[in-house]
């Protein structure tokens, strides 16, 4: 992310849901960003307002349906002091 304090990866932690995660990089603490399969790699707006991320058949997004369409989602981000409460 653009301060260098925040990375977003599609991962599946040990006994913790797939999907779009954000990691603090010093601490190592995490939060679940969104639940889902099959997320390719993030990209985040240098504004860290949004980021982009491809979506394959299997993926999960809130509101998309059961079967959300194939390419491009665009996620709007919570505020960094909302990400750093919510890391564990």
């Amino acid at each position: 992310m653009p301060n260098s304090q925040w990375a977003i990866v599609s991962m599946h932690p040990n006994n913790q849901p797939e999907g779009l995660w954000v990691i603090d990089v010093q601490s190592g603490r995490k939060a679940l960003l969104v639940a889902g399969r099959e997320f390719g790699q993030p990209a985040v707006s240098p504004s860290a307002g949004r980021v982009a991320v491809g979506v394959g058949v299997e993926a999960q997004l809130p509101g998309a349906g059961k079967h959300p369409p194939v390419g491009i989602a665009i996620i709007d981000l919570p505020s960094m002091q909302q990400l750093g409460a919510s890391l564990h």
